[in-house]
């Protein structure tokens, strides 16, 4: 799951080994150099380099550590015995003792691992040849002269160096990171301690000179400066511990969500802790969620995963670690061992952040990085601090991300509630309030009342997805041209509103508006053509109240509708009586529809050239109170009330059973009229070819005459309806041909059988004779009955 990738701690390791090989490599290639018959630097005054075993197993087993992240710095008074050594101790001598010193003290005081025993044995040996090879060079005289003191400084200081430098090789070996800061702070911190324990030995070389036992008073110095390394390293974690918790409770308490507080606390803690990797397992706050462990590797990777709901572990870990726990042998620890066999924990400490009513979580700092000290208690006693203060921010956090998530959804519902979800403007509601407070002060608000033209033409034929857009598009071109203090609504549908409250010219907004929304909108690959009609209705002392004022823009939009498409018209109170009669009829219609109220006429026609009736046209007649209503009274609104499609299909119903009177052999043909808006009815062959099928009708003697609006509204879509009846059979006759602009454009492409002239020209012909003769040979060119 998170353990740390067995091929990167494998890469690290082998890459150790073969630092340690070179050292120990260039440490025997070094020692043979001064393993020779060379004598002391100070030749009268010789000690047994076995005294100097002792001595550098001494120094060696009591350090001072200096952690630096992964790794840890041991620095000791190991220069006491180098200076001494090189004054007094052959070369070879002090090699092979500084070799078996400092070998005893790591592998038994120290117990450090073999790679480890042999990295730091040859580093220090290394050490130990550089400086010798410096001194023996450069001190020609007396060694214990002024001058020879600078020469012994800088050949220890030297070997330090390389020392540091093969301590960084490794540590850029195991992190994979070269950390040139780190790096900086571990070399001037060795060359400060170098500095003052080659003083000392000077000292005490000088005093071994001039009277030995006078040697003994620097003990006393000597151990002070190793209690003031200790009690320095001991004021400096401190120092790091308090740091240490002022920042993790300041990333909890400032960071934004859970996530990110969760990244600051586990950084803090691999840090500090020098962890390999941290876990903090969330609990969940209601039954309905589910736990959640974030993962935080030393390499700076952070990871969420989510726990399986069924999943035992996070309360498991509660009860184990009531208190802040260290887990020194994770194998001999019950249920949970098999967590950290597979997490590779071998070593952990375990905290649960506790809350006032509940578990928060756990909190877990994993394998202790540098293998110089495991996890202390004083680690464990800081641990626990930790968890103290992280469930207090956790659950404070917590609380605070409740009542501002509550506070949020608040205003969430209350924008839901007063404004439109697709568009963004405000609803009806809002717009309703909105007028309510305009006309409640001094001054005469207008309103104007949109309706998009031919918005059920995309919205049929392109899907709402394209609606959608058309919709959204429409509110941000209205929007864009009013002021901050006038409100654009969506009311539902198509239909929009926009409230003027100070405005003189409310016309010349409502120009703007129906000039912006005849461009072209882009959808895909289509270029839409979207007009608008609008009604504009003034506030006056005689207005009814918001909704009345509404009302009557509405009713001036519907005026503008009938006018046309991009119309304008300003409402006037006798406008209330037409909408009432529009209202009366429309509801009338649907009467008529439910209650089949409508009858078949048929008119003959006649060949102009035999005046033999080679057919019939079928026309509509509603019989309501007023007798036999003709087409022109009726269809218009049935258009608009969006009725036209169920009474022209009941129409062809009806119509096609005269059939069953006539004679088998004769072949006259029957023509129906359809509106536009059949064509937009994606099951119109269907329907027509079960209408036939069950009446037993000849396709072949159905004529369907189309006008040239439908074409106008949707031309691609009505040809193809147009080509799916002729596959039927049945055929086309195009009505009124010469009133429309776009006739000869389309001509080319539909399939039509039949050209009927616009009744204006016949009734004419006289003075029109050759203009008529002219769409009659046109017909005859194209192969079609005139």
């Amino acid at each position: 799951m998170f353990a740390r990738p067995l091929r990167q701690r494998l890469v690290g390791v082998k890459s150790a080994w073969f630092i340690t090989a070179l050292l120990v490599g260039v440490s025997f290639g070094l020692g043979a150099l001064v393993l020779d018959d060379r004598a002391p630097l100070h030749p009268t005054l010789e000690l047994p380099w076995w005294a100097f075993v002792v001595v550098f197993a001494v120094v060696e087993s009591w350090v001072v550590h200096l952690h630096f992240r992964s790794e840890a710095g041991s620095f000791s008074l190991f220069e006491l015995p180098l200076v001494l050594g090189l004054l007094f101790v052959a070369p070879q001598g002090l090699w092979l003792a500084t070799i078996l010193g400092v070998g005893f003290a790591l592998t038994v005081v120290r117990r450090q691992p073999p790679i480890k025993v042999a990295f730091n044995v040859a580093n220090l040996s290394v050490h130990v040849s550089v400086a010798s090879i410096v001194s023996h060079a450069f001190i020609t005289g007396n060694p214990l002269e002024p001058s020879a003191w600078l020469i012994l400084g800088g050949a220890t200081m030297l070997g330090g160096a390389f020392q540091i430098l093969a301590l960084a090789l490794v540590i850029v070996a195991a992190e994979g990171v070269f950390r040139h800061k780190q790096i900086l702070t571990m070399l001037v911190t060795a060359t400060i301690i170098s500095a003052a324990n080659t003083a000392q030995a000077l000292v005490a070389a000088v005093l071994l000179e001039s009277e030995r036992m006078s040697v003994l008073l620097l003990c006393v110095p000597i151990a002070v400066m190793l209690v003031a390394y200790r009690a320095y390293v001991a004021e400096r974690n401190q120092r790091e511990q308090v740091e240490f918790l002022y920042s993790s409770t300041k990333a909890l308490r400032e960071s934004p969500e859970t996530t990110s507080a969760a990244a600051s606390l586990l950084g803090e803690v691999v840090s500090m802790f020098r962890a390999e990797r941290a876990h903090l397992i969330l609990l969940p706050q209601d039954a309905d969620e589910i736990a959640a462990t974030h993962f935080r590797h030393e390499n700076g990777a952070t990871i969420a995963n989510i726990h399986d709901p069924n999943d035992v572990l996070p309360a498991r870990l509660c009860d184990f670690a009531t208190t802040a726990t260290l887990v020194e042998s994770p194998q001999n620890i019950g249920s949970l061992a098999e967590f950290f066999e597979q997490e590779s924990i071998q070593s952990a400490i375990v905290g649960t952040l506790r809350g006032s009513s509940r578990d928060i979580g756990v909190l877990i700092a994993a394998n202790r990085l540098g293998q110089v000290t495991p996890f202390t208690r004083e680690d464990l006693r800081l641990f626990e601090t930790l968890v103290h203060q992280a469930s207090v921010a956790l659950e404070n956090d917590q609380l605070e991300q409740a009542l501002d998530e509550m506070t949020r959804l608040e205003r969430q519902l209350a924008h839901q509630a007063s404004h439109d979800g697709l568009t963004g403007l405000a609803n009806r509601v809002m717009f309703t309030e909105e007028l309510a407070d305009a006309m409640a002060s001094d001054v005469n608000p207008a309103i104007l009342y949109l309706d998009l033209d031919d918005f059920k033409v995309v919205n049929d034929t392109l899907g709402h997805e394209a609606g959608d857009h058309v919709l959204s598009e429409v509110a941000r071109r209205v929007q864009a041209l009013v002021r901050p203090s006038d409100t654009v609504a969506r009311l539902g549908g198509d239909e929009f509103a926009v409230l003027l409250p100070k405005s003189d010219q409310p016309e010349i907004v409502a120009r703007r508006i129906i000039q912006s929304l005849h461009e072209t909108i882009l959808f895909a690959d289509h270029e839409l053509q979207i007009g608008v009609s609008i009604g504009l209705a003034r506030a006056n002392g005689d207005s009814d109240g918001p909704a009345g004022l509404l009302n009557d823009a509405d009713i001036a939009m519907y005026a503008a509708k009938s006018k046309g498409k991009g119309a304008l018209v300003e409402f006037v109170p006798e406008m209330r009586q037409q909408v009432s009669r529009q209202r009366r009829l429309r509801t009338q219609l649907r009467r008529a529809v439910d209650h089949d109220e409508f009858d078949v006429v048929y008119q003959p026609i006649v060949a102009a050239s035999t005046g033999v009736v080679v057919g019939f046209e079928a026309l509509v007649r509603w019989n309501n109170e007023n007798g036999q209503d003709t087409p022109d009274n009726f269809i218009p609104e049935a258009e608009r009330a969006g009725l036209v499609v169920s009474i022209d299909r009941a129409v062809l119903a009806k119509a096609i059973t005269v059939f069953e009177t006539l004679p088998a052999e004769d072949a006259v043909f029957m023509t129906v009229n359809l509106s536009a808006q059949n064509f937009l009815e994606d099951d119109l062959a269907d329907f027509f070819a079960r209408t036939l099928m069950v009446a037993g009708v000849d396709p072949q003697r159905v004529v369907v005459e189309v006008t040239e609006t439908a074409l106008i509204r949707d031309p691609d879509r009505t040809i193809e309806q147009l080509s799916d009846l002729r596959d039927l059979g049945v055929r086309i006759a195009l009505d009124d041909f010469g009133t429309g602009y776009s006739s000869l454009s389309y001509l080319h492409r539909l399939p039509v059988d039949i050209l009927k002239i616009a009744r204006p020209f016949i009734a004419d012909v006289a003075n029109d004779e050759t203009f008529v003769r002219t769409m009659i040979d046109l017909g005859k060119n194209l192969g079609l009955t005139v």
